[in-house]
């Protein structure tokens, strides 16, 4: 399974691997709070590729920041809807994370 592993003296809780969706990493970010940061990432099932993006809670809004512009309507910016993001990133993916930031609790 691909996995991200991230060394920032982060404990084993905070390193998660295969969460499954694109909803479980938005949802953790919603629970870290405000100015929580994740790194995810998204591999198809054979490795043959992936993508990175990062998630933040913005003032309890969380969101998909995209660099790239893949056309046909997937343009780069802040994807906030859940299910718009788990189309684009997590439809038949491996969906790992890292926690780069806790958020205010």
């Amino acid at each position: 399974m691909a996995e991200m592993l991230l060394d920032h003296g982060m404990d084993e809780a905070e390193m998660l691997k295969g969460l499954g969706t694109v909803e479980n990493v938005f949802s953790q970010a919603q629970k870290l709070g405000d100015g929580a940061i994740i790194v995810m990432t998204t591999f198809d099932p054979d490795n043959s590729s992936g993508h990175v993006v990062i998630v933040a809670n913005d003032h309890g809004v969380v969101g998909a920041i995209e660099g790239q512009d893949w056309g046909n309507g997937k343009s780069a910016g802040v994807i906030t809807d859940v299910k718009t993001a788990q189309k684009r990133y997590g439809d038949g993916k491996i969906v790992g994370m890292g926690i780069i930031k806790r958020g205010a609790q």
